[in-house]
């Protein structure tokens, strides 16, 4: 029964995400996050095009090396190269706008008669939401990488399948516990280990629903992904170009993803359904 409770607290708190697009400024940061990771994969992809490759081809040979300046192996490591910038901009950049939605989707919950305290200033949070971003990104990245790398270096099946397995667990349940970190930097002003030890309470309360959010946005990406853990086999089935696809495609599920992440578990903390985040 409480399972069957959670999944439906899951549902609700979708539409509920559907509901804040009436206001727009809380879509707006993701639109500028995955405009931004747009930029930069179109200037990795597309990197000896005038005046970009000034700038753009030294770089690439810096992230990748001079195998990453040359067709088609340049496809193979372009899902590399993008990496090496997309997980510091996500730390540095990518939770301060994450921060900046939620912001506005607290308000909007203000506006709709919940109770939500007065904002802090944002400019004041912006430390606190980078260390958030950097501690959720090791936890939610670091164990799935490693049981992955770990899975190559052993002979067993088996074991590696564990081992992943393992640490896609490990991410899940890391992204559960620590995703009310932003909001409750909004909520109560505080810094970042006081809204990660809140955001573990939280998220232990709301397990279930946050689990079934966390996981269905894992499950959306996962095909994308799949394909993109073997670029040279992507290269030599299909054609080099698709793999700028995959990713590409990747940035605009992005789009909706982190939006749902965000605006459904700002739903989940906030609701009457029952105590709130207070």
């Amino acid at each position: 029964m409480k399972l069957i409770d959670s999944l439906l607290d899951y549902l609700w708190s979708l539409r509920e995400a559907r509901g804040m697009l009436k206001a727009p400024n809380t879509l707006l940061p993701f639109v500028v996050f995955v405009a931004v990771l747009a930029v930069w994969l179109i200037s990795c992809t597309f990197f000896t095009i005038p005046p970009i490759s000034t700038l753009m081809v030294p770089l690439i040979e810096k992230l990748s090396g001079d195998r990453s300046l040359h067709y088609p192996m340049h496809y193979i490591l372009l899902p590399r190269t993008y990496t090496l910038i997309y997980l510091p901009f996500v730390v540095l950049a990518g939770f301060v706008l994450f921060g900046r939605a939620v912001f506005a989707m607290a308000d909007y919950y203000g506006r709709m008669g919940r109770a939500v305290e007065p904002r802090p200033p944002f400019a004041r949070a912006v430390p606190a939401m980078i260390v958030i971003g950097l501690v959720y990104v090791i936890f939610a990245s670091a164990p799935n990488l490693a049981a992955t790398w770990l899975s190559t270096k052993l002979n067993n099946v088996w074991a590696g399948r564990l081992l992943g397995f393992s640490g896609l667990l490990v991410g899940l349940t890391a992204q559960v516990l620590l995703v009310y970190s932003l909001l409750v930097v909004r909520r109560e002003g505080c810094g970042p280990l006081r809204a990660m030890r809140r955001s573990v309470s939280i998220g232990l309360s709301r397990f279930w629903p946050t689990l079934f959010v966390v996981f269905s946005i894992y499950l959306v990406h996962r095909p994308i992904d799949a394909l993109l853990q073997y670029p040279d086999k992507v290269v030599l089935k299909f054609r080099p170009e698709l793999v700028f696809f995959l990713l590409l495609g990747g940035i605009v599920l992005e789009l909706v993803t982190s939006f749902v992440l965000f605006a459904s578990t700002t739903a989940l903390a906030l609701s009457r359904r029952d105590e709130g985040i207070g």
